[in-house]
């Protein structure tokens, strides 16, 4: 737990840094740091940077989240499983959301960073949906599809690769929630039957739902 508070700091300090604007136009998405009369308005390759960091820590956060599931199932199997999250083993645990949000940080900065293409489809929306002036942003998202020069549509491999990329990494999160979740209410659902008392399976229902509430 105090893993995942400090996680949400550094996602809480990058988000007031940032201050995103999540926009769907089309066929991009993208999001987007407005850097007017910001420190980085002459280095917008650092907003860049910023802005893939904030995606990276919500990786972090789902991540952690996930590796809570596990703690919480392994508790609740009293199996003596809970070994695996003490000494050396712990680091391990700790480095997997690190290495998760190291994944989406490198995958927005080969694949779905900004390009003149990407910027110019994004100019007149961004202007009137938010009153951006696209060249003083910074931003990371895809253009799925794009024109050639001579005017016909096409699929672009690397913004797809990179939104496939994404979905990945946040697919093996997903699946160990829902995995662990459906395992861990099964077991708390038993606990009067292996002669818990009913105040032990109110507690492990609280710990529960302030699990899930988690996700939300």
């Amino acid at each position: 737990m105090i893993y995942f508070s400090l996680i949400s700091m550094l996602y809480a300090v990058l988000d007031f840094i940032v201050q995103p604007y999540m926009h769907s136009y089309g066929a991009a998405y993208v999001m987007i740091m407005d850097l007017r009369n910001s420190v980085f308005e002459d280095y917008p390759i650092i907003g860049v940077l910023l802005v893939a960091l904030l995606c990276g820590c919500y990786s972090l956060t789902i991540y952690s989240i996930a590796i809570n599931f596990v703690y919480r199932f392994f508790a609740l199997q009293r199996e003596g499983r809970l070994r695996y999250f003490s000494g050396k083993k712990l680091v391990c645990w700790i480095l997997i959301p690190i290495l998760a949000a190291a994944g989406w940080v490198i995958n927005n900065w080969i694949f779905l960073r900004p390009d003149s293409e990407k910027t110019e489809y994004l100019r007149s929306r961004a202007k009137e949906k938010y009153d951006l002036d696209i060249d003083k942003t910074s931003y990371t998202g895809g253009l799925y599809w794009r024109t050639d020069p001579y005017g016909n549509q096409y699929l672009s491999m690397k913004d797809m690769i990179g939104a496939l990329g994404l979905n990945q990494l946040f697919a093996i999160p997903l699946v160990t929630i829902i995995y662990f979740g459906k395992k861990s209410y099964g077991k708390i659902k038993e606990l009067l039957k292996q002669g818990e008392s009913e105040y032990s399976k109110q507690l492990q229902i609280q710990l529960y739902k302030a699990l899930v509430a988690q996700v939300f």
